[in-house]
C-alpha cells in the first residue's frame, strides 16, 4: 500500500479503507477520466474483473451498488486491491509533486483542495491525528459522445479548480475574460470548439458588467451567432443533462459531500452552457428537477450554504440560471439545518423515487448501512437480532362499536434483552428524515419507543450495536464512525401497523 506523502500541509494518507472501493468504482473505472493514461496497467481488464463480481457494468452504475452477501467480501476486497496497487500510487505521487496547486486556506469542513500537474483533483481533510484524502478524480466536461484528449482534460481541470476554489468578484472576472479570449481565437469549427466557446460565454455572462469582460464577451457571442446551425444542433446533443441529474441523485445517497459538490459544479457548467447556446427548454427542465433534488441536502452538509452564498455574491445581478441555482442550493442547505431543529416533511422528489424504488426517506440510510462491514462478536450479533425481533406494535384500544377513533395511535414498544452491549437506536419517518435518537426510550424500564398515527404509517428502526463505546451522536456521523470500525453491527426493521396486523392473522 502507498505510504503517506509529504505536502505543503504536512503528511497526507490515502483514502480511508471504507471509501476505497466506492471511490475506485466511481472514479478509477470511469472511462471518461482516462486513468489508463497515468497508470501502467490495462484498466479495462481491472474494470472487467470488478464488474464480474459486482454483477453490473460500471457504465450502467456510476455508484457502487449494494452487493449480494455471496459476492460482497470478494468484490470489495478486489476493488480495494485495485485502489492499493494502481489508483492510490498515482494520485498520491501526483499530489506530492511540487507543481501541484493548493488552496491557501481550509474550508469550514477543514479541507484543502489540490490539482496535480496531470489534472487529478483531490480533497484532503485535516484533523488532529492525520490528514487524509477523501476523494481523487479527474474532472471532465459534462458531455456525452465526445472524446477529450489529455490536453483538453488538463485545460478543463485548471478551469474546474479555479471555479471550485474561493475567488473574489475581480478574480472571477479576470478568469472569465481570459477564458473568453482563449476561446475566441478562431470561429468554432468542431463540437469541442463550441464547448470552450459556450462555456466561456456562460461564465462571462455571470460578470458581464465588468469592463475587462464586456469586449471579450461581445466578440465571443458574435462568433457563436455566426456558427453553422447544424454544428449548434450537434453540439446540443452532447450536453449530458440526464447524466448530471443522475449524478446529483446518486450523490445525495453518499456519506460525504464531495460527490454532490462535483455534481453541482457540473450542473453549473451545463446551465451556463445551456444559457449561452439558447437551450432554454432543456435548461428549464433540468432546473426543475435540480430544485427537487437539492431539497434533500442533509443538515450535516450545511457548509454548502456558505459556499453557495459566496458564489451567488460573485454573480449578483446576473440573469444567468447559474445564479438561480446557487441561490436554490443555499436555501436548501439552510432549510436542512432548520429541519434538524424543527423537523418537517421534505418535498416530494419524483426523480429520486424513480431512481430508487424504495421509499426515499429509507433508501438513503439503507444504502449507507449496507456499506458497513463488521467483525463483531457473535454474542453482539445475536443480541441485536433478538432485540429487534422483540419489538412489537400495540394496537389502539377499540371503542364500544369495535372501531378505532382517529385520535388513537399505534404504539411501538420493546425493551433490550439482558446483558446489553453498547447500543444506539434511531427512528426515521416522514417527520424525522434525519433520524431521531430514541436510545433513552429503548430501555428495560421504559419500553415505549415510538407512535404511529395512521394504519399505513411507516417507520424505520435502526439499531446500532458495538463491542466498544460509540462516540458520535447523530445518525449520519454515527454511520461515518461505523464505516471506519469493524466492531459495529447495524440492523434495521420497518414498522407498519397494517403489516403488523396482517402478520398476526
Amino acid at each position: 500500500m502507498t505510504d503517506s506523502k509529504r505536502t505543503p500541509y504536512g503528511l497526507v494518507t490515502p483514502l480511508p479503507n471504507h471509501l476505497r472501493p466506492r471511490k475506485a468504482w466511481k472514479h478509477f473505472y470511469d472511462t471518461k477520466q482516462h486513468w489508463e493514461r497515468l497508470c501502467d496497467v490495462e484498466i479495462d481488464t481491472l474494470r472487467a474483473q470488478a464488474e464480474s463480481l459486482v454483477g453490473t457494468q460500471r457504465a450502467r452504475e456510476r455508484k457502487l451498488p449494494r452487493l449480494k452477501s455471496v459476492n460482497r467480501s470478494q468484490a470489495l476486497e478486489l476493488i480495494a486491491q485495485h485502489h492499493d496497487d494502481f489508483y492510490a500510487p498515482v494520485y498520491m505521487e501526483e499530489m506530492a509533486q511540487p507543481e501541484t496547486i493548493w488552496t491557501p486556506k481550509m474550508d469550514s469542513r477543514w479541507r484543502h483542495r489540490a490539482l496535480t500537474p496531470n489534472s487529478i483533483f483531490l480533497v484532503i481533510e485535516l484533523n488532529k491525528s492525520k490528514s487524509v484524502v477523501v476523494t481523487a478524480f479527474r474532472p471532465h466536461e459534462p458531455s456525452k459522445n465526445v472524446k477529450w484528449d489529455e490536453t483538453a482534460l488538463r485545460r478543463h481541470g485548471i478551469k474546474y479548480f479555479k471555479k471550485e476554489t474561493s475567488m473574489t468578484v475581480d478574480d472571477f472576472a479576470s478568469f472569465a475574460a481570459q477564458n473568453l479570449q482563449e476561446a475566441s481565437t478562431h470561429p468554432p469549427k468542431t463540437v469541442k470548439d463550441l464547448w470552450w466557446l459556450t462555456s466561456a460565454i456562460g461564465d462571462g455572462r455571470l460578470v458581464r458588467s465588468h469592463n475587462e469582460v464586456q469586449n471579450a464577451l461581445q466578440e465571443a457571442e458574435s462568433l457563436l451567432q455566426a456558427a453553422p446551425a447544424d454544428l449548434i444542433e450537434e453540439f446540443k446533443d452532447t450536453l449530458d443533462w440526464e447524466g448530471v441529474l443522475d449524478e446529483l441523485a446518486e450523490s445525495l445517497q453518499e456519506p460525504r459531500p464531495e460527490d454532490l459538490e462535483a455534481a453541482l459544479a457540473s450542473s453549473a457548467e451545463l446551465l451556463a452552457i445551456g444559457d449561452a447556446v439558447g437551450a432554454e427548454e432543456e435548461t428549464n427542465a433540468f432546473f426543475e428537477e435540480l430544485e427537487i433534488l437539492v431539497a434533500w441536502v442533509p443538515s450535516e452538509w450545511s457548509h454548502l450554504a456558505e459556499s453557495a452564498h459566496a458564489r451567488a455574491a460573485i454573480y449578483a445581478g446576473s440573469e444567468s440560471p447559474v445564479l438561480r441555482m446557487w441561490e436554490v442550493v443555499e436555501d436548501a442547505a439552510l432549510a436542512a439545518v432548520v429541519r434538524e431543529s424543527e423537523p418537517a416533511v421534505r418535498p416530494a422528489a419524483t426523480l429520486v423515487d424513480a431512481l430508487f424504488p424504495k421509499p426515499s426517506r429509507f433508501a438513503r440510510w439503507s444504502t449507507r448501512i449496507a456499506e458497513v462491514t463488521s467483525q463483531a462478536s457473535e454474542t453482539v450479533k445475536d443480541w441485536i437480532e433478538k432485540s429487534l425481533e422483540a419489538i412489537a406494535i400495540q394496537e389502539p384500544m377499540p371503542m364500544m362499536s369495535g372501531n378505532v377513533t382517529e385520535r388513537e395511535t399505534w404504539e411501538v414498544r420493546g425493551t433490550p434483552l439482558p446483558n446489553a452491549p453498547t447500543y444506539k437506536m434511531f427512528v426515521v419517518d416522514d417527520e424525522y428524515p434525519e433520524g431521531e435518537d430514541v436510545t433513552n426510550h429503548f430501555t428495560p424500564s421504559e419500553g415505549f419507543i415510538w407512535e404511529l398515527e395512521e394504519p399505513e404509517s411507516e417507520a424505520l428502526i435502526i439499531l446500532i450495536v458495538a463491542d466498544a463505546p460509540l462516540k458520535e451522536k447523530s445518525l449520519n456521523t454515527l454511520l461515518d464512525e461505523a464505516a471506519s470500525r469493524d466492531d459495529v453491527v447495524i440492523r434495521t426493521r420497518v414498522i407498519q401497523p397494517t403489516q403488523a396486523t396482517n402478520d398476526r392473522r
